[in-house]
């Protein structure tokens, strides 16, 4: 019961930091992006 309970937790703790580093790397994406745009402006 305890493990279950651990692994639970480990998982969210994991799906947390995956949503981080998406949101992260989607966020640099989004600046390149721009960049282009205001290079070609």
């Amino acid at each position: 019961m305890l493990e279950r309970k651990t692994f639970r937790i480990t998982l969210h703790r994991t799906r947390k930091l995956l949503c981080v580093f998406i949101l992260s790397n989607y966020r640099l994406v989004c600046d390149v992006r721009t960049f282009e745009q205001i290079r070609y402006l």
